[in-house]
């Protein structure tokens, strides 16, 4: 009798114990795929023209600034500014996700081109949960900035 005790003690301090890794090992694997999921969407954008390679909020396939690595077009930047939210998290591959996507110059400021804020997404200030960022070191054609920072922030 003793023992059936001593066992059903321990199970009920197992059981406990067994969820909350269990918990903590399914919380690292969402993580690291939001992790994988952000540097893949960035590397798209800063090293893929598109689809088309000529795209436009329209027509667009699957969405990438680039004109050459790093070196990207700004009207590509306009046309994905004027894109709907969800159409761009479909053409972006996230659609699980929520994002915001903005550029600054080297100092901090946000870059504007043509009277319009290079910037786009939901506001993440107010996100709940786990949020994740990159910041690539791009080239934006036609701004007149020689380096800006692409960030790309990603969140459940």
């Amino acid at each position: 009798m003793l023992g059936v005790i001593i066992f059903l003690v321990v199970l009920v301090m197992i059981i406990p114990l067994w969820f909350y890794v269990d918990l903590q090992i399914r919380t690292s694997e969402e993580s690291k795929e939001m992790e994988d999921r952000l540097v893949r969407t960035s590397d798209v954008l800063i090293k893929s023209p598109g689809s088309p390679e000529n795209w436009n909020a329209t027509n667009v396939l699957s969405i990438g600034f680039s004109s050459g690595d790093r070196q990207l077009n700004t009207t590509k930047i306009i046309s994905f500014l004027d894109m709907n939210y969800q159409d761009s998290k479909k053409k972006l591959g996230i659609e699980g996700y929520e994002f915001y996507l903005y550029f600054n110059h080297l100092n901090g400021s946000l870059v504007t081109f043509g009277g319009k804020n290079f910037s786009y997404g939901m506001n993440y200030t107010q996100a709940a949960g786990e949020i994740h960022k990159i910041e690539r070191i791009v080239i934006l054609k036609d701004t007149g900035a020689a380096l800006s920072v692409m960030n790309l922030v990603l969140w459940r």
